[in-house]
């Protein structure tokens, strides 16, 4: 009966929030493009006078090679594990000082690992069934991964980006992370995320903020900000993203398990979810099997013909909304227009879809569920203390714990 109640309260807020935003958005329209004039007025000035710092190209030839081709090397080796891993190790070393995306290192069991995968391809009969399988059984071998710091991996820290958890250690895989490594990929690094994987630049107060490897001066996005920025450095041939937005929508077949963090209550069967993410397009198609696993493989029919004549490309130009920036010019000008008209009620839909009731707030996760932070007057105290060093949260995300 509480339940029903709560559900009908929030029901009615909802709907009055949206009459108020629908009769003041004429106005909120106009203050929203002011408002935007001026901040990218403010940062093409600020920018004017920061040195901008671009990461250069790969030189190192092994660098330039998907995943799917490396493997295969490897398997026929024309070349080394251990090679393909310490040219990894060596370019993260030379571009993490820029774009700040790696915040824990595994290199030295990365390159154990990679020593014992060469030392047994070594030992293997090229005409024994046992290579000759290899290709199914073990199609990631040799090759190295990284993965984002809301993924659990035994033995290394899981922080979230929240303060709170930053001497936490994993004690188990997540699903994902073994299915990796049963396939024989070979764990590298962990990349950044923000404050409880919840925002949109990947910034918190433990490891700090990522910057994109193009324009050092800007950021990289998120959640996965740190994986992505460290992929288009070549720091990175692939590695393991999620979102709970969309971001990175399409394996809803890979489990959970092992992702922080634990969003109990909240919708996370169809909002949360894992997914691959990678420099070259035609290693796409082996990460969703080795992360969906044989039975997820099989319902996704991956080796059903298809009919790129029957495809169709949804695509849109914006959100009618006063709450975000208008379009790129150049962008829009590269497509068609369109204008379905429901997917400008998506803050919305996403708002519902993720609503649940007697979830934990946003405000409980950024302690890691330890404290409680639901009180407004904590809450102001949380933002005044963020803008000083002794902060425990990042100022956006206590800002956003109020709202």
């Amino acid at each position: 009966m509480k339940q029903n109640r709560r559900k009908n309260i929030a029901g009615r807020t909802t709907n009055m929030l949206v009459t108020v935003m629908k009769t003041l958005k004429p106005l909120f329209t106009v203050i929203s493009r002011i408002y935007f004039t001026l901040v990218c007025c403010f940062f093409t000035f600020i920018y004017h006078f920061l040195s901008r710092k671009v990461i250069s190209a790969p030189r190192d030839k092994l660098l330039t090679i998907s995943a799917t081709q490396a493997a295969q090397m490897i398997r026929n080796r024309k070349i080394t594990s251990f090679s393909l891993v310490e040219a990894y190790i060596k370019r993260i070393k030379e571009v993490n000082g820029t774009i700040n995306a790696v915040v824990q290192m595994n290199f030295k069991d990365a390159l154990i690992k990679a020593q014992e995968i060469d030392e047994m391809l070594g030992s293997l009969d090229t005409d024994s069934e046992d290579f000759k399988s290899l290709a199914v059984r073990k199609p990631l071998l040799g090759v190295p991964f990284t993965l984002k710091d809301s993924i659990e991996v035994d033995g290394l820290y899981c922080t979230v980006g929240i303060s709170y958890r930053k001497k936490s250690v994993s004690n188990k895989d997540a699903i994902v992370v073994q299915r990796m490594k049963d396939a024989g990929a070979v764990l590298l690094a962990v990349t950044n995320v923000p404050e409880v994987c919840m925002w949109w630049e990947s910034v918190n107060v433990v490891y700090g903020r990522t910057r994109n490897p193009y324009d050092s001066r800007r950021i990289s996005g998120g959640s996965s900000g740190g994986e992505a920025a460290l992929i288009s450095a070549a720091g990175s041939v692939i590695g393991i993203g999620s979102d709970i937005a969309g971001s990175i929508r399409m394996p809803c077949l890979v489990p959970l398990e092992g992702h922080l963090p634990h969003l109990n209550g909240y919708r996370t069967e169809k909002m949360l979810l894992i997914g691959p993410m990678c420099r070259y397009a035609e290693d796409l198609s082996i990460l969703l099997r080795v992360f969906a696993g044989s039975e997820g493989t099989n319902l996704l029919q991956m080796d059903a013909p298809f009919n790129m004549k029957k495809m169709r490309i949804f695509y849109m130009e914006g959100l009618k909304t006063p709450l975000v920036q208008d379009v790129n010019k150049e962008a829009l000008q590269a497509l068609k227009k369109e204008n379905p008209p429901l997917v400008h009620y998506a803050l919305e839909f996403f708002l519902t879809s993720m609503d649940v009731a007697d979830a934990p707030k946003f405000a409980m996760h950024m302690t890691d569920l330890k404290a409680s932070l639901i009180f407004r007057p904590i809450l102001f105290s949380v933002v005044i203390t963020s803008l000083f060093r002794f902060r425990k949260h990042t100022l956006l995300h206590s800002f956003t714990a109020i709202v």
